[in-house]
Order: structure tokens, then C-alpha cells, then sequence
């Protein structure tokens, strides 16, 4: 049997290829880099967003907790007071309702 002979512009063609191939791996490479660098700087900006955020939060609770423990003593006395109200209340109610039984 007879060889088939390969021919030069084949392997031009193939190389072609592959320079072709490469230039395009190259603009995939080099979009995929400018991809990472926008998503890296876009999650800096959330991650500083959020750390405002949760400072805002804790000053917010802060001031919460202090609000409460200054509101702690006269809400106390108020229900105490409220408290001793009822219970003279009841008391008395009871006093006439055994009076008149």
C-alpha cells in the first residue's frame, strides 16, 4: 500500500490553530482576571458597608442598655407602688365584702 503524503499547508494550518486557540485563552485569561479584580473590590466596598452597619448596631445597643438601666429604678418604684395600690385594693374590698356577709 501507498503512504499518503501529509502536506505542508496542513501543518501551517494547525499551527494557525493554535495561535488562534492561545489569543483566545489569552482574552478569556485576561477577562477572567478583570472579573476577579471588579468582584474582589465590589466585596471590599459590602464587607466595609457591613462593618459601618454593625458599628451603628452596636452603638444603637449601647445606648439601648443604657436608656434601660436608667429607666430601671423609677419603673420599679412605679410598680411598687401600683403594686401596694392593688393590694390596698383588694384588702379593702375584701374588709366590705366580710362586712356585709
Amino acid at each position: 500500500m501507498a503512504r499518503k503524503k501529509r502536506s505542508a499547508p496542513a501543518g501551517k494550518k494547525t499551527t494557525k490553530e493554535l495561535q488562534t486557540l492561545r489569543q483566545k485563552l489569552d482574552s478569556l485569561l485576561a477577562r477572567a482576571k478583570s472579573t476577579e479584580r471588579e468582584i474582589e473590590a465590589r466585596y471590599a466596598k459590602q464587607m466595609q458597608a457591613l462593618r459601618e452597619k454593625q458599628a451603628q448596631a452596636k452603638k444603637a445597643v449601647q445606648k439601648l442598655g443604657r436608656r434601660s438601666v436608667a429607666a430601671g429604678p423609677p419603673l420599679k418604684a412605679g410598680l411598687q407602688r401600683a403594686w401596694a395600690d392593688l393590694n390596698d385594693a383588694v384588702r379593702q374590698a375584701a374588709a366590705r365584702f366580710r362586712k356585709t356577709s
